[in-house]
């Protein structure tokens, strides 16, 4: 069986809108989408642990930790002892992680600006009613809703649905 017209005109949207949204947050970060989605989700959930952070990017343990250890290394990302469990860690954004992290959300929203500018302020609107409907949808559980949201600025969703379908799970 084939695509359907919808599936193919949505699934090529969501690309091109991913790549807008990725070549946008890493345009200031020199080392790619992993690296962008780290510190955001980083400074979006302070405190957060390397596994939970491995989880919401869907990277291996050991190589969240490379990504963190390369992070820190940067002067972007510090680990301090959790206050729940001495022996694991926690992270949170150095002051210019910060900045960094700043500087991707600024370009992340300038890429997605230009992408939606078709859009009149109905139609966006509408797509923000569908969009949401759909991100209620997909997310089941905190990693889902991790990744999900891992470009996102959290300022911008006071009704966030990622955290509207966690309250309903």
């Amino acid at each position: 069986m084939h695509a359907t017209r919808t599936e193919n005109i949505f699934g090529a949207m969501t690309l091109a809108a991913a790549d807008a949204i990725t070549a946008g947050a890493v345009e200031g970060v020199a080392r790619g989408g992993a690296t962008a989605a780290a510190l955001n989700v980083i400074g979006h959930a302070a405190g957060l642990s390397i596994d939970r952070l491995a989880r919401g990017l869907g990277l291996s343990h050991p190589g969240t930790v490379r990504l963190v250890d390369g992070l820190a290394a940067a002067g972007l990302v510090m680990r301090t002892a959790s206050t729940v469990d001495r022996r694991s860690v926690v992270l949170h954004l150095t002051a210019a992680g910060s900045r960094k992290r700043r500087t991707l959300l600024r370009g992340r929203r300038a890429a997605l600006a230009g992408f939606l500018a078709p859009l009149d302020e109905r139609e966006r609107a509408q797509l923000a009613t569908l969009a949401a409907k759909l991100v209620r949808s997909h997310v089941t559980d905190a990693p889902i809703a991790l990744a999900t949201c891992r470009f996102c600025d959290e300022r911008a969703c006071d009704d966030c649905p990622a955290n509207e379908a966690l309250a309903d799970v």
